[in-house]
């Protein structure tokens, strides 16, 4: 779900939120032990680019690292532009 909305921000030109969600997508296929589909993940990649390449090297590594460092209803209320931290763990 997450990458989806990756995507959506990186269609919409929203490059810092695309790689912060992405990132955060990579954490919880981590946390859960999910092992990523290699077709799913290239698709991803095409999408991210623009947005790596808008935010430059280090500035797409820094907001993949704040993505990974969000919460699970963190990342869900980034992605919904709502507050959804009162839904649970």
């Amino acid at each position: 779900v997450l990458e989806s909305f990756a995507k959506l921000a990186a269609a919409e030109g929203r490059p810092r939120t695309a790689l912060r969600l992405a990132g955060a997508a990579a954490r919880q296929h981590e946390v859960l032990g999910l092992a990523e589909v290699a077709h799913l993940r290239a698709d991803l990649d095409r999408h991210l680019a623009t947005a790596r390449a808008a935010l430059g090297a280090a500035g797409a590594a820094e907001a993949w690292a704040e993505g990974q460092a969000l919460a699970r209803a963190q990342a869900l209320s980034e992605a919904l532009g709502e507050d959804v931290a009162a839904c649970g763990p």
